[in-house]
Order: structure tokens, then C-alpha cells, then sequence
């Protein structure tokens, strides 16, 4: 008892030491105050990121988390959310698959590679990271639209439809899921890759308030939300019953390790940090503050990383 909470304190002030050093080189007021709640905002953020993401996270075009089992990152950990959907792909016999909010659209142009018989689309906002033109394969068609209007698809379209990191910048979840639901047919799955609180933001104390809100502000999520416990009732309500579900969070944390790397040398070198500062924008320079507290809030268990996998009954 003694040693865990010695490791707790230990482990709040670095938190201090890090919300210090972030205020003084990013004040807090420049990520609190940016609009996540607008959806051009949005794709504005991921355009702005189109090459910091190549040139941090994966070459090969993945803007997502790797899931790391072994504890040790991979380049190859990037293909876990592609593997476990081809589980389910297999299991109910696919024909079409939807990715929302795709971003560069790498998971679905490596599933499109790997099933040519099977017709996939991806969707992400206009003005954003997606090029629709991008797709060399014949069975994948990218399309342009916001995940909360899917009328551009039909009732029971869908055998699979998934969606990685991106079901948080939702302005109103329910309304997608409700709308997956509708394109989805009988006995069709929706996978959900995502980061939560992992208690409501009314419970947190106000240190976690600010870590957490400075956490998804920095990469321009809303502050609001995001605890595991209401997606999976939004799910339930909208007509799917959960049949998997993992807690991920310490197999992403290699990754998080890797940006955590970058964010120090920013952080704790000024200089450096101006430099980028007058570079780069505050879109960019700000994921560096996330970098620097997400795997404090993993270890903390203020934040979790699952995958949710439903079907509509």
C-alpha cells in the first residue's frame, strides 16, 4: 500500500511539472479556447496535420494508435485494428464495408488489397486528410461526407462498418451511431476504435478536469462526453447488442511512449520550442501537449483505449 501510493504522488507531480512546463511555452488558453464543436474546424486540423502525421506516426499513411502486445512497438502493431476486423469480416460473410472517417484511408486500402473480392468505401470530411483519388485498387471507392449524415447510403447497405480514433470528435455521437445502425444490415457489426474517460467529467477532480480537457482540446475533440459508459449505452439504445470488448490501453501505450519522446524534447528545451512555434501552427504544435500527458493519464487510468464491437440484432 505504501509503494503504490508513493508511486501515486510521484506520478501527480510530474503532472504539475508538466502542466507547468506546457503553460509556459503553449498557454493553456490557446488549446481550451479552440472550437472543436464544428466539423470544418475539424478537417481544417487534419489538413493542417496531413504530413506531421506521416513524418511522427507511420509513413505508410496510418493515423492511428499501434496496439502493441507484446509491449514493444512495432510498425506492424498499426495492422492490429485491420486484423481484428477481418475477424469479424469473416465471420458474417461480407460483401461491403464502410470505414468512417478514414482520414488517409491506409487501414481500408490494406483490407481492399487483401480482400479483392469484397467492395469497400471510405468516408471522411471534405477539405480534410483524404485523397479520393488515391485508391489503386478496384473494389475501394473513397467518398467525401460527414458521418452524421449518411444518407448517401442506403438502408441495410453494409455487411462491416468500422471507424478508428474518430468516433470523438463527434459532435453528436448518438446521431452516428443511429445512422451506422441504418446503413448497417440485419445482423451486421460496427467496430469501434476510441479513447474514453474513464469517469464522467462532472466526477473528475480539477486537475483531472484539466488534464483530461487539455488532452482532447489539443487534438481538437471536444471536451464533453467521452466516458466508456455512455457509448456503450448509446449503443444499446440505437439497436445494437455488444458482443466484444477490450480494454487496449496498456498495448497503445508503446505508441504513446514514442510521441512521448518528441513532446519531452519540446517541452523542456524553449528554444526549440519557440522555433517550432514560429514554424508551425497551433494545430500542429499543439498535439505535442497531448503527447505529453496521455501516457501520465493511461497510468493514472483517467483515460482507457478500447475496441467495442456490436451487432445490429
Amino acid at each position: 500500500m505504501e509503494t503504490s501510493c508513493y508511486t501515486e504522488r510521484m506520478r501527480s507531480d510530474l503532472i504539475d511539472k508538466r502542466l507547468k512546463e506546457i503553460n509556459a511555452i503553449i498557454p493553456f488558453s490557446k488549446i481550451l479556447d479552440r472550437n472543436a464543436n464544428n466539423m470544418n474546424n475539424i478537417a481544417n486540423y487534419y489538413r493542417l496535420n496531413r504530413l506531421a502525421y506521416r513524418l511522427i506516426n507511420s509513413r505508410e499513411g496510418f493515423v492511428h494508435m499501434g496496439i502493441s502486445r507484446d509491449g514493444v512497438f512495432k510498425d506492424t502493431d498499426f495492422l492490429e485494428h485491420a486484423n481484428l476486423i477481418s475477424r469479424f469480416m469473416n465471420n458474417v460473410n461480407t460483401l461491403d464495408v464502410l470505414e468512417l472517417a478514414a482520414g488517409k484511408a491506409a487501414t481500408t486500402k490494406y483490407l481492399a488489397k487483401k480482400y479483392p473480392t469484397i467492395s469497400f468505401t471510405g468516408l471522411d470530411l471534405p477539405n480534410g486528410q483524404l485523397n479520393i483519388s488515391s485508391s489503386k485498387n478496384t473494389n475501394l471507392r473513397l467518398v467525401e461526407g460527414d458521418y452524421h449524415d449518411l444518407t448517401q447510403f442506403d438502408n441495410n447497405s453494409f455487411d462491416v462498418v468500422y471507424i478508428i480514433e474518430a468516433l470523438c470528435h463527434a459532435i453528436n455521437k448518438k446521431q452516428v451511431i443511429k445512422e451506422t445502425n441504418r446503413i448497417l444490415k440485419p445482423g451486421g457489426v460496427f467496430v469501434i476504435f476510441d479513447g474514453y474517460a474513464s469517469k464522467e467529467r462532472g466526477s473528475m477532480s480539477a486537475i483531472e478536469t484539466l488534464v483530461s480537457d487539455l488532452t482532447y482540446s489539443s487534438m481538437m475533440v471536444t471536451k464533453d462526453d467521452h466516458s466508456y459508459a455512455e457509448l456503450r449505452s448509446n449503443l444499446i439504445s440505437s439497436g445494437f447488442n455488444i458482443i466484444e470488448e477490450e480494454n487496449l490501453s496498456k498495448y497503445v501505450l508503446p505508441t504513446m511512449e514514442r510521441f512521448e519522446k518528441k513532446a519531452i524534447k519540446y517541452f523542456q528545451k524553449p528554444l526549440y520550442a519557440k522555433v517550432l512555434n514560429t514554424i508551425l501552427p497551433i494545430e500542429v504544435t499543439g498535439n505535442a501537449v497531448a503527447a505529453y500527458l496521455m501516457p501520465l493519464s493511461i497510468k493514472a487510468g483517467l483515460h482507457q483505449y478500447w475496441v467495442t464491437v456490436s451487432k445490429k440484432e
